[in-house]
């Protein structure tokens, strides 16, 4: 008889044992820019509001760990004491310097939806996504990356959305 059936479960774990570079506050907010773009394609082209609102919900994350990561927090603080929850990560990003204009009433609202339980991602029937006006939106989120590329003293690449 042959050992144990390696299924999923044993694969998942062999996969996340690799050692995996730390990611850089540079890597953040280049990928966070690639989220962001897609939010804002999305919204000129009048998608539902779901995917929408996981793309810049996980933009924004990005954006902000980018931030904190710049300004010393480590990647272990990041994943231990944020998670995903953008209202934290906002207010721990506000005082360490960050200044942007950024509805922080859509800021909870994406959070909500964002966060556990992830409504953004597992959606329960019956539930109504609002998202705000596509171009103050779009506007927002541009913005929360061009502050978080000057705090790091780099520039954006430019994706045009």
């Amino acid at each position: 008889m042959s050992g144990p059936a390696r299924g999923p479960a044993k694969r998942r774990r062999k996969a996340a044992s690799r050692p995996v570079a730390p990611p850089t506050a540079a890597s953040l907010l280049e990928v966070a820019e690639k989220y962001i773009v897609a939010a804002c394609v999305l919204i000129e082209h009048h998608a539902t509001p779901e995917p929408i609102g996981f793309l810049a919900s996980h933009g924004l994350e990005l954006a902000l760990k980018a931030f904190l990561l710049h300004s010393g927090v480590s990647v272990a603080e990041l994943k231990r004491g944020y998670g995903h929850n953008l209202n934290e990560l906002w207010l721990a990003a506000a005082r360490r310097g960050l200044t942007v204009e950024f509805d922080l009433l859509w800021l909870a609202v994406l959070n909500h939806y964002y966060d556990y339980p992830y409504q953004y991602r597992y959606p329960q029937a019956g539930y109504a996504t609002p998202l705000p006006a596509g171009e103050v939106f779009t506007r927002q989120l541009r913005q929360v990356l061009q502050a978080v590329a000057t705090a790091l003293n780099t520039r954006l690449m430019g994706y045009d959305a």
